[in-house]
C-alpha cells in the first residue's frame, strides 16, 4: 500500500521468477490496483512468454578395440538438459591424430529429459601404432536457432593385437639317423613388431634342433629352418608337432601338426665265428655259420659272393640267394671243400651279402692245415709159415698226407700163439708226401 498525490505517476518494478523446470509457453498475470479511500479500482493482464532453454550433456562410450588400419564404432551418449524438445544437427572433426571419423546420422531429435546415442565410425590410419591418440570433436547446432551450439571433445587410443601363423611344408620325405632340414613359413599377423619363436616338440624317436627367435615387422613373413633327427625305429607317415609364440602373445601360442614321410632304409650286419676263421684239411669239407641281420626297415633280396679264395678251394653250400624281411635275422651255413692236392697255407677271403640298397661283408682267415694220413697195403692177405724156414710178407706203406712224415711200425701179435715169432726188417720209415 502506498499514498499517491492527485495526478501523480510512479513506476514500479515487477519481478517474475520462473522455476528451472518450467515448460516454455505463454503465461498470463492479472495486475490489480484500487483506492483505499474511494470506490475506484483498475486491472490489467500481463502476458509473459517463457522460451525454451537448450542444454546438453555428453558421455563417450568407447567401441571395440581400435587397431591400426581398422575401424570401430564409437558412441556418444547425449542427454537433454533442455526444457523442450530439440532438433539437433551434428558434425564431427578430428582435431589431432591419424584418424578419420564419419557420423552414421547427421540429425537427431532429442526429447527433453531423455538420452540418445550418436554413433560414428572411427578409422585408424595404416601407419598408426599402439598408444597413438586421436582427438575428436562432436559439435551440435539447434536446428531452430543455429546460434545455439553444444560441443564435446573426446580421445580414442590405438590398441594392439597379436597374431601368428605358420605354413608347414608338404610332400617332405625324411631319412633316418641323420639331421634333416626343412623350411617353415612364419608370419606376424599382429599389429606391431614382434619377436617370434617356433619350436618342434620332441617325442619318442624324434629330436628337434630349433632355430633362434626371429623379429618380424607387422604383416611380414619369413622362412625358418627346422632341423630334425629321426630314429631308425620309425618308418612311414609320422606326425610332427610345432608350437609358435611371441613376445606380444604372452601365454598364448599357435599349434600346428603336419604329416611327414620317413623313408625306408636298408642296413645289413653279419657276424661270423668268434675267431673269425675257418680251418680246412686238404681233401675235406669244413663249414661255419654266419648270422645275417636286416636291421633296416626295408625288405631285401640278398645275393652272395666270395672273393679271395685260393685255387683248390670251392664252395659247396651257402651261395644261394634268399630274402630277408625288415628286422629279421637268419643263419647261413658256409661250407668249403679243399682239393686233396692243395698245400697247407694261411690266406683270407671276403664274403659279401648284397641287397641292392645296402650290403655287408666279412673278411675271414682261411687256414689250410696239413693232412695226416697213411695207408698200409699188401698184395697178399695171409702168410704161410713153416718150422723149416721163415716166410716173408711185403707191406706197402703210403704217405697220403701233405708233408714228409716218419711212421713207426707197431705190431700187435696178441692174437698169435706162442709157436710163431713175428718180426719186421725196420721199425720206422720216413716218407715224403705221396
Amino acid at each position: 500500500m502506498d499514498l499517491m498525490n492527485p495526478s501523480e505517476m510512479r513506476h514500479a518494478t515487477l519481478r517474475i521468477s520462473i522455476p528451472t523446470n518450467e515448460m516454455p509457453g505463454y503465461y498470463g498475470f492479472e495486475l490489480f490496483a484500487a483506492s483505499a479511500l474511494g470506490n475506484y479500482s483498475v486491472s490489467s493482464t500481463l502476458v509473459v512468454n517463457i522460451t525454451a532453454v537448450h542444454e546438453l550433456s555428453f558421455a563417450h562410450v568407447a567401441g571395440d578395440l581400435l587397431l591400426p588400419g581398422q575401424n570401430t564404432t564409437s558412441t556418444v551418449e547425449v542427454t537433454s538438459l533442455s526444457t523442450a524438445d530439440g532438433d539437433w544437427n551434428w558434425q564431427t572433426s578430428v582435431d589431432s591424430g591419424d584418424c578419420t571419423v564419419q557420423l552414421l546420422e547427421l540429425q537427431s531429435v532429442i526429447p527433453f529429459d531423455s538420452t540418445i546415442d550418436v554413433e560414428m565410425i572411427i578409422q585408424a590410419g595404416v601407419n598408426t601404432h599402439v598408444n597413438d591418440e586421436c582427438d575428436i570433436s562432436l559439435e551440435g547446432h539447434l536446428d531452430s536457432d543455429n546460434s545455439v551450439m553444444e560441443e564435446f571433445e573426446f580421445t580414442v587410443t590405438i590398441g594392439q593385437n597379436w597374431g601368428l601363423s605358420m605354413v608347414l611344408p608338404t610332400s617332405i620325405k625324411l631319412d633316418v639317423e641323420q639331421s634333416e632340414s626343412f623350411n617353415i613359413a612364419i608370419s606376424n599377423d599382429g599389429t606391431e613388431e614382434d619377436t617370434i619363436s617356433i619350436i618342434g616338440i620332441d617325442s619318442e624317436g624324434i629330436t628337434f634342433t630349433n632355430p633362434e627367435p626371429v623379429t618380424l615387422a607387422r604383416g611380414m613373413s619369413q622362412y625358418v629352418a627346422i632341423v630334425v633327427l629321426i630314429d631308425s625305429s620309425l618308418v612311414g607317415d609320422i606326425t610332427l608337432n610345432f608350437t609358435m609364440s611371441s613376445t606380444n602373445s604372452g601365454t598364448g601360442s599357435v599349434n600346428e601338426s603336419g604329416i611327414f614321410e620317413v623313408k625306408e632304409f636298408a642296413e645289413l650286419t653279419m657276424e661270423g665265428p668268434a675267431d673269425n676263421r675257418i680251418v680246412i684239411v686238404p681233401g675235406k669239407n669244413s663249414s661255419i655259420t654266419l648270422s645275417i641281420s636286416n636291421e633296416g626297415t626295408k625288405d631285401l633280396d640278398l645275393s652272395v659272393s666270395i672273393t679271395g679264395l685260393p685255387n683248390g678251394i670251392t664252395t659247396v653250400k651257402g651261395m644261394e640267394q634268399f630274402s630277408l624281411e625288415a628286422n629279421e635275422t637268419t643263419q647261413v651255413e658256409l661250407e668249403l671243400l679243399a682239393s686233396s692236392g692243395i698245400q697247407p697255407s694261411t690266406d683270407s677271403f671276403t664274403i659279401t651279402f648284397d641287397g641292392g640298397w645296402t650290403s655287408t661283408q666279412l673278411t675271414m682267415d682261411l687256414q689250410i692245415t696239413d693232412r695226416y694220413e697213411v695207408t698200409i697195403d699188401s698184395t697178399e692177405d695171409r702168410i704161410v709159415a713153416s718150422p723149416l724156414e721163415g716166410s716173408n710178407l711185403t707191406i706197402q706203406v703210403t704217405n697220403l698226407g701233405t708233408s714228409t712224415e716218419t711212421f713207426v711200425a707197431n705190431i700187435d701179435n696178441s692174437q698169435v700163439s706162442d709157436w710163431f715169432t713175428i718180426g719186421v726188417n725196420t721199425l720206422s720209415v720216413t716218407l715224403e708226401s705221396g
